[in-house]
Order: C-alpha cells, then sequence, then structure tokens
C-alpha cells in the first residue's frame, strides 16, 4: 500500500472542487465521485482514531455497577413488568 501524504491528497481535492464549481451538469457528477472517493482513501488510512473514540465510552458502560432503583409505590421488584 502506499502512503500517500494527506495534505497532497487535499490539494488534488481542492483542483477537483474548483473543477466542479465551473462544470456543466453532466461533469459536475464526475468531480463530486472523484472528491468522494479521495475522501474515503484519507479516512480508510486513518481507522485507528475513530474505532478508539468508538470503543471508550463502550467500555466505561459496561463497568459501571448496577444501581437498584427506588420507588414509592407498590412495586414487588426491580422489572419494570413488576406490577
Amino acid at each position: 500500500m502506499m502512503n500517500i501524504p494527506v495534505k497532497q491528497i487535499l490539494a488534488k481535492m481542492g483542483q477537483e472542487l474548483g473543477a466542479a464549481e465551473h462544470a456543466d451538469e453532466a461533469r459536475l457528477r464526475e468531480h463530486l465521485l472523484v472528491i468522494r472517493s479521495l475522501c474515503e482513501v484519507v479516512l480508510q488510512e486513518q481507522p485507528v482514531q475513530t474505532e478508539k473514540i468508538l470503543s471508550t465510552p463502550t467500555h466505561s458502560l459496561l463497568t459501571q455497577p448496577k444501581k437498584n432503583i427506588e420507588t414509592d409505590d407498590e412495586g414487588n421488584g426491580d422489572s419494570l413488568f413488576d406490577f
């Protein structure tokens, strides 16, 4: 896999954006597809940062202790279905 600098990809995206601004409707779609492809290339090269952000809150939710809910009504258990 080639490591292309992100700045180089961003420069190419800027060129495509400039061309898209001056393109007719037929060519506009082509320029937008190129921009989308370049975005996907950058995002695929940096999945570790995204996964790290998503996994942190999940881990903290799993380690929290269970809390008992105290109510003043006549419920006879911890379940929502106990009446």
